[in-house]
């Protein structure tokens, strides 16, 4: 396993981690309530986001040929 392989499954972990914690902080009751009385919170959605776009570099990192593997 090279670098470039581990970085990518570490960042397939963070990204999957970090969209799970926005999608519980979407759904937490203080986010519930803020929505209630109208006030907006965006920091679930961006959370969300965030480790979508970790994991999806992770993914590619994790895919993408070796250099040694090449030769």
């Amino acid at each position: 396993m090279t670098g470039k392989t581990a970085a990518g499954l570490i960042l397939i972990v963070v990204g999957m981690g970090v969209a799970a914690w926005g999608y519980n902080l979407m759904n937490s009751l203080g986010a519930q309530i803020a929505g209630a009385i109208g006030l907006q919170d965006n920091t679930g959605p961006i959370a969300i986001g965030v480790g979508i776009v970790f994991a999806l570099i992770g993914l590619a990192l994790a895919m993408s040929p070796n250099a040694s593997a090449r030769d």
